[in-house]
């Protein structure tokens, strides 16, 4: 966990540039939320196991 959190620490100064735009968006706990959904579902399919065709016509399944 060490490990994991020190190399948080060496990327500070790149969230601090992102962070510093007044008017730049972040994302909402509700985007956050559906991308963990997304992300379980590709999981559960081995991602894009198979051939790209596969891949593409479960990311567009899902989506619709």
């Amino acid at each position: 966990m060490k490990k994991y959190i020190l190399d948080l620490c060496t990327k500070r100064d790149r969230f601090i540039k992102s962070y510093a735009h007044e008017q730049a968006y972040l994302t909402s706990n509700m985007v956050n939320r559906l991308m963990k959904f997304f992300d379980r579902a590709c999981f559960d399919g081995m991602y894009f196991h198979g051939n790209l065709l596969s891949g593409q016509q479960r990311v567009r399944a899902w989506s619709s």
